[in-house]
């Protein structure tokens, strides 16, 4: 299997495109194997989106401390 992801910016947050090439080579049922792989992969991925969405509204940006401070802070400092 070859492929690579690509991430693009999107006005929701990001995009995330899988491209590649995969080929099973066994006579007969090679296309239905590759059709079920490629099926398990998008149910996958869309399980793992779901899995970030869900973290990420249980988990709110924390506050930028006052000031304008541009670099990051430690965990233990942020403010809810």
């Amino acid at each position: 299997m070859l492929g690579h992801p690509l991430f693009l910016e999107a006005p929701a947050g990001t995009q995330q495109i899988a491209e590649g090439e995969l080929k099973v080579n066994f006579p007969i049922v090679g296309r239905n194997v590759e059709r079920a792989i490629v099926g398990g992969l998008e149910r996958h991925v869309a399980g793992e989106a779901a899995a970030i969405e869900a973290w990420v509204a249980e988990h709110p940006e924390p506050r930028r401390p006052r000031g304008g401070c541009s670099r990051p802070t430690p965990p233990w400092s942020w403010t809810r």
